[in-house]
């Protein structure tokens, strides 16, 4: 089994002998067209038997890594019940959604 892009690049492939089941590592695939062709293949002396073969895949839903976004974007810190306030984990309320502080360390 061979899996080829729109541009007819080989981007996966199995093989397996007579009588065998395969699988292969995950191959994720970005949206667009692909081809899958399945060969059958002779000892050079006779046409090859007819194969029978089964492809299983899956559809990700739901987006893998990183987010894209900026979480320093986004106040954190709301004091819960009070709107409009801030409660730093330095014990500092103030109005500020951003507080700057130098840290001796």
């Amino acid at each position: 089994m061979t899996v080829l892009d729109a541009n007819y690049n080989v981007i996966g492939s199995l093989t397996a002998a007579t009588g065998m089941t395969v699988s292969g590592s995950v191959l994720l695939l970005k949206p667009g067209t692909y081809q899958v062709q399945f060969t059958s293949v002779g000892d050079g002396t006779t046409l090859p038997a007819d194969a029978l073969y089964s492809a299983y895949s899956t559809a990700l839903i739901d987006p893998i890594g990183p987010i894209a976004g900026d979480p320093t974007t986004q106040p954190k810190f709301i004091t819960p019940g009070n709107p409009g306030t801030y409660t730093y984990p330095t014990g500092t309320v103030t109005t500020q959604a951003y507080l700057w502080a130098l840290l001796n360390l």
